[in-house]
């Protein structure tokens, strides 16, 4: 994969993810919220949707993984 455009991962996009996860990691629907209001993540009616959604897979992996 040498010179391959997907070679590694963009720092960017790293930070974007651990904002969702540090974020997640509170349990509280409203910070998520939050997070994606000041993001500007999708339309402002889907996004408490979102935030329940980010929780259930953060809970779910925590899970998996011993943590939660």
């Amino acid at each position: 994969m040498e010179n391959d455009k997907h070679d590694r991962l963009v720092a960017g996009i790293s930070v974007f993810y651990l904002l969702y996860v540090l974020t997640a990691q509170t349990g509280e629907t409203s910070r998520v919220e939050m997070f994606l209001n000041l993001e500007n993540i999708e339309e402002s009616e889907d996004r408490p949707d979102i935030a329940r959604r980010v929780l259930d897979v953060y809970k779910s992996v925590s899970k998996k993984k011993g943590k939660a």
